[in-house]
């Protein structure tokens, strides 16, 4: 039911019909509405006798349901893989980029219209179904064609479609391939389907497809509908990317996927010994009070270096019930951008930072695509063209120089562009740079050889230059019409000019905005104690270290230990617990502990796990922490300077516990003695 659109779903017999209509009947008398004849419709089982079919048809006076009929705009009847149901979609996408508005937007506002308005079309029917790959091409297809003519003439692409569909952190323009966002939004009912949820479809789906075993054992037969088969191609990715944090007599089967009962530990069917093949819920390797494991079935089932890491696991510690969690989301809850973003790992490994700088700088947006064009290559220079149709460059339009229309004439070698750069304020000889392409020229603007006061405006400057003689270069191009230099150079200036009050908007603005600041080293209250903590890895090892500093600002202790830590934020926390240790032997005085981890000490005032993986461990750390003696606060990384010296130190040195000072080098020490 939904608004005033409602299903019904009846057995095929009169007596049901009837006292349907009955019920229908009432309540129209009641509220006065009435129903639609013409609208509503029957659709009948194939299990349906056709004697039954028409005398309910006749009964009732609705009309028999065709192909192609739409229920909350989704089709109601697919068959096979349903390309021809979703037709419409890609009609849809096609209607709103053929309009001779969309011909005459620029390509950043063809960006945005292709980002905010068009992808978003087929969404709703996308969270319900797994289109077929064919369609979401074809969708593909259409948006990635810069001209409004979805249908008519050829187009040449500078740049794969992949590219442009990465992250702008990674290189990309931020667009997303349609099969992607489709399986993800699958993978959202397919989440529910898994975890521990109740819904009524999923009750639906379960009893109907695996009602002897859990979604992520169960397999499909080949009579099941479309909105199934959907959800069940996530089933794989789903299990590789989620694990479950086990309970007290955990019903997770353990050939399920991935579980954990310890921090840091994940355990998974990689793990079991490979002779056993029963399928086994968790909590039968448990005694049946669910307060320790069965040694002998545990030696059993797992590999020796499993089974000693499970021997450690605190029971008392162990929720109640078992919960399903995302493995790489600090919080373990499932969310869409999440898992775009694993399903995409592998093409989204390396960031690129100059592409993010580009995108930050306050500049407008086509200067912005300008930048991330020349950077990628991916401006039609006519050496770029020959390349493709096998030509010869002609002529630079700007300076009139034979086979001058490359990429490295234009940045550094046209005369043009050397006398503005020699024009600049920075009287630059842009020749001597040596800068050959797109990428190496905008790398170079944005780590030019200059103080920092000048960074801004230097990067100011050289990309409107190089946006505006590239809008020089097309005009006389097009128009067989030069400019003169005097003109070219007034017009950048003015550009400047313009960009630059926004500029300066934005960095006031951002001068003003409030926030963590950074925070200078002081000197503790007054009878209280400074513990700073931190932690250091070198890839394969980790250490973490405490020095503890009294009202005057001398040393009182210090200590390191190493450690093993799964991930930074994990040794961040085993950091803080070695300092309330270590702060123990000063329970007479109260103690401010002081991390660089920011994630750790938000999660620490607010109560809550600043990740999954470890909440055991900030369990323990909470309910030792003495709220009346001791508090916690974030510092700079610069004003930590001490912890982590000797955080580093203590990864090439035995170390346990609290330390003397002659056990440890002098260069450690100068760290101490210069915050004293």
């Amino acid at each position: 039911m939904y608004a005033d659109d409602l299903v019904v779903f009846l057995k095929a017999d009169r007596e049901n019909v009837a006292s349907f209509m009955e019920v229908m009947n009432k309540y129209c008398r009641w509220s006065g509405q009435a129903l639609n004849e013409r609208k509503s419709k029957l659709f009948f089982s194939k299990n349906c006798f056709a004697s039954v079919r028409d005398e309910i048809l006749d009964y009732l006076g609705f009309d028999e349901m065709s192909r192609g009929e739409k229920f909350l705009g989704n089709a109601f009847i697919t068959g096979g893989r349903g390309t021809s149901e979703f037709e419409f979609i890609v009609e849809k996408i096609s209607s709103r980029l053929e309009g001779w508005r969309a011909k005459l937007l620029s390509q950043v506002a063809r960006t945005t219209l292709i980002k905010n308005v068009l992808t978003s079309i087929p969404v709703y029917n996308m969270s319900v179904f797994l289109l077929p790959r064919k369609l979401t091409d074809r969708i593909d297809g259409i948006l990635r064609r810069w001209k409004g003519d979805t249908n008519k003439g050829r187009f040449m692409a500078l740049k794969a479609w992949d590219t442009l569909c990465k992250p702008k952190s990674c290189g990309g323009l931020g667009l997303r391939r349609s099969a992607d966002i489709n399986f993800c939004l699958i993978a959202k009912l397919g989440w529910v389907m898994a975890g521990e949820s109740w819904t009524l479809w999923k009750t639906v789906l379960t009893e109907k497809y695996c009602s002897s075993l859990d979604f992520l054992n169960s397999s499909l037969p080949s009579s099941a509908s479309l909105v199934a088969k959907g959800i069940w191609a996530t089933k794989a990715f789903i299990a590789d990317k989620s694990v479950w944090a086990i309970g007290r007599e955990s019903q997770v089967n353990i050939w399920g996927g991935n579980w954990s009962s310890l921090d840091g530990l994940v355990c998974g069917p990689r793990d079991i010994n490979p002779r056993q093949f029963e399928y086994k819920p968790i909590g039968e390797l448990m005694h049946h009070s669910g307060e320790a494991w069965d040694e002998q079935l545990l030696t059993e089932w797992f590999n020796p270096d499993k089974v000693s890491f499970l021997a450690r696991t605190d029971f008392l510690s162990l929720s109640n019930e078992d919960k399903l969690l995302w493995k790489f989301a600090a919080d373990g809850d499932f969310s869409i951008k999440r898992a775009y973003w694993d399903l995409n790992e592998h093409r989204f490994v390396s960031r690129d930072l100059t592409c993010s700088r580009i995108w930050k700088f306050k500049l407008q947006e086509r200067v912005k695509l300008f930048l991330w064009k020349l950077y990628q290559d991916a401006l039609p220079f006519e050496c770029k063209l020959s390349a493709i149709f096998r030509s010869t460059p002609g002529k630079c339009v700007l300076c009139d120089e034979d086979y001058g229309d490359t990429i490295d004439h234009f940045i550094s070698n046209c005369n043009i562009i050397r006398r503005l750069w020699f024009a600049s304020p920075w009287n630059i000889r842009i020749e001597a740079f040596h800068l050959s392409n797109g990428k190496e020229v905008v790398n170079w603007l944005f780590n030019p050889p200059l103080s920092h006061s000048d960074l801004e405006e230097f990067i100011l400057y050289g990309a409107i230059l190089y946006y505006k003689l590239w809008s020089f270069r097309n005009v006389i191009f097009h128009n067989n019409t030069p400019i003169a230099f005097e003109e070219i150079e007034n017009l950048i200036a003015r550009c400047v000019e313009e960009h630059r009050v926004l500029l300066n908007q934005y960095v006031g603005a951002h001068e003003a905005d409030g926030g963590i600041k950074e925070t200078r080293w002081g000197l503790p209250r007054p009878g209280r104690m400074k513990c700073f903590v931190d932690f250091a890895s070198d890839g394969i090892q980790g250490a973490v270290a405490a020095v503890i500093f009294d009202a005057e600002g001398s040393v009182r202790s210090f200590g390191a230990k190493k450690i093993g830590a799964v991930m930074a934020l994990q040794g961040e926390m085993e950091a803080l617990i070695f300092g309330v240790n270590l702060a123990r032997q000063f329970s007479e005085v109260g103690v401010d502990f002081l991390s660089d981890s920011l994630l750790l000490v938000t999660g620490l005032l607010e109560g809550r796990s600043p990740h999954w993986s470890f909440r055991f461990a900030f369990n323990k750390l909470c309910s030792e922490f003495d709220i009346s003696r001791q508090s916690v606060a974030w510092i700079s990384r610069v004003c930590n300077d001490a912890a982590h010296t000797l955080a580093r130190w203590g990864l090439t040195h035995n170390c346990n516990g609290a330390l003397r000072f002659w056990e440890v080098s002098p260069h450690v020490l100068t760290k101490f003695f210069s915050l004293a």
